[in-house]
């Protein structure tokens, strides 16, 4: 039982009831937990109306026998009290476990997301290694937009890139007086396969060879290579896989 500090027969007013009141409260029945769940204005409320400001003045009598008015108060306060605990308690309880299947439902949703994001929007993954002896000028070039270069390598070097769906244009060495060597990729442009392919339509300055997620293998290692295009028409040299890694390699 809560014990306020006051004798029965000390006059106490209704500023100081309210104030002592409030303060076991607070001090008593986890006022910080109360405010975060916003009762604590109803319950002071609830009180001062009740106890303290005398709106039913049967409230404050006891059943039997004499008391004053301050020890009547006093009870009535001690049982308002252990109704707020116990009503704290439940609250807590009850938030404890929204809190915790809250949280389940948000990693559930979290993780068909992540899924959803990795089934719709996987990229293609293209690792480009330059083992010949001179240094390569990777420029990349998607369709109906400027070329730029993206990386030199080196040899012995590599450089990674990653497309999104829809990308479609090619990769390429800059520089010889030869022509040029391409690898093409499309990624799912129009359908859910990724289609690539070597040409040499224009020419041929460095060999490459392809490695697809799939396991095919192409090489243009001269400007007459069987695997490469080497005319427009052609088509029977675009080949079709799954996404995942590509490597480049420019090699002999």
């Amino acid at each position: 039982m809560y014990f306020l500090s006051a004798s029965s027969d000390e006059e106490v007013t209704d500023d100081e009831m309210n104030s002592n009141v409030w303060s076991e409260i607070e001090s008593e029945s986890d006022g910080e937990f109360l405010e975060d769940h916003g009762i604590v204005e109803q319950f002071r409320e609830s009180l001062v109306r009740s106890l303290l400001l005398g709106s039913s003045s049967e409230n404050l009598k006891p059943g039997s026998g004499q008391q004053s008015t301050s020890q009547t108060k006093y009870k009535l306060v001690d049982h308002k009290l252990e109704e707020i605990e116990e009503s704290a308690r439940n609250i807590r309880r009850r938030c404890t476990g929204c809190y915790e299947q809250g949280r389940k439902q948000q990693s559930r949703e979290a993780s068909y997301a992540a899924a959803k994001k990795t089934v719709l929007i996987m990229p293609i993954d293209i690792v480009f290694i330059n083992r010949l002896s001179q240094t390569i000028n990777l420029v990349k070039t998607r369709n109906n937009r400027p070329s730029r270069q993206i990386a030199n390598i080196h040899p012995g070097g590599s450089v990674s890139c990653s497309l999104p769906d829809g990308w479609s244009g090619n990769f390429r060495h800059a520089g010889g007086t030869g022509g040029i060597t391409l690898f093409e990729v499309s990624v799912r442009a129009n359908d859910r396969n990724v289609y690539y392919d070597l040409s040499v339509i224009d020419g041929f300055n460095v060999p490459m060879k392809v490695r697809a997620p799939d396991g095919t293998r192409l090489k243009a290692l001269h400007r007459r290579a069987r695997d490469a295009y080497l005319f427009p028409a052609d088509n029977s040299k675009t080949h079709a896989s799954r996404a995942g890694k590509f490597i480049v390699t420019f090699e002999r």
